[in-house]
């Protein structure tokens, strides 16, 4: 039932923007901003909607390999997603698609990707600043695999489909910090780290590092072939989410 149902989803890469004003829309409502990434490079299919605030139907945002623009809805611990299509009369219609639980918090992550078997399957995280702080790292493990590795000056280790919150990434006016990591691959782990320098330009942005499985093209014993596996890897996210309330600059931004 969910691998038929998420061929629906394989990508809403839509740019489309959500506009509402203070006009609009009472300030009273608590809101839910569910921000959604697919963690490969696929081709684009069927789009999805979801209800927004003035509960008009709105194209569900998806970022491919990054974080997306943010759906509003109001707030909830459900997700409804819709296919739109158009009867014989002409007129736009709006079926149940996908309905995701989620937790009835301010920011919600949505994490879509493909396993070693090429099966799209989510994740969802609380992705508020209590769960996720500024300044901060998230590292999530979306693999058969343990990994190791040390991030700024901090050591990790995430089992398979684990996840951790680092120790702020800047100190002292310092903007860059290292990241390596080892992952275990049949039972050993590779005896050569990969090591990155990476840059959170301030404190009030966050780092989310997400291991997951990717193609890997290598040729074959005769060289006149391809052989492409599954293999983990990581892909790095930046984001610096608006000022909550009793945050400076609050009041000038909503």
């Amino acid at each position: 039932m969910i691998k038929a149902i998420f061929t629906i989803l394989i990508a809403s890469f839509t740019l489309a923007s959500i506009s509402t004003t203070s006009a609009q829309v009472n300030r009273d409502i608590p809101t839910q901003k569910v921000s959604a990434v697919l963690l490969e490079n696929r081709s684009k299919n069927q789009e999805l909607y979801y209800l927004d605030l003035l509960d008009e139907y709105r194209p569900f945002q998806v970022g491919m390999m990054s974080r997306g623009g943010g759906n509003i809805q109001a707030l909830s611990n459900q997700l409804n997603l819709f296919a739109k299509s158009i009867n014989e009369d002409g007129d736009e219609v709006y079926t149940p698609a996908i309905v995701l639980d989620i937790p009835k918090v301010s920011q919600v992550l949505i994490l879509f990707y493909y396993d070693n078997k090429r099966n799209l399957n989510y994740r969802i995280y609380d992705d508020t600043l209590e769960a996720h702080p500024r300044g901060t790292g998230r590292l999530i493990n979306l693999t058969d695999s343990d990994i190791i590795g040390k991030v700024a000056d901090e050591q990790f280790q995430i089992k398979p489909w684990g996840a951790l919150i680092t120790n702020p990434l800047i100190k002292n006016q310092r903007t860059r910090f290292q990241f390596g990591y080892v992952i275990e691959t049949n039972g050993k782990f590779n005896a050569d780290p990969s090591i990155d320098t990476f840059r959170i330009p301030n404190q009030k942005m966050r780092w989310l590092a997400v291991f997951t499985y990717f193609d890997h093209k290598e040729s074959s014993e005769n060289g006149k072939e391809f052989i492409i596996t599954r293999l983990p890897s990581v892909i790095r996210m930046l984001d610096a989410p608006p000022p909550q309330p009793g945050e400076e600059g609050y009041a000038a931004t909503n």
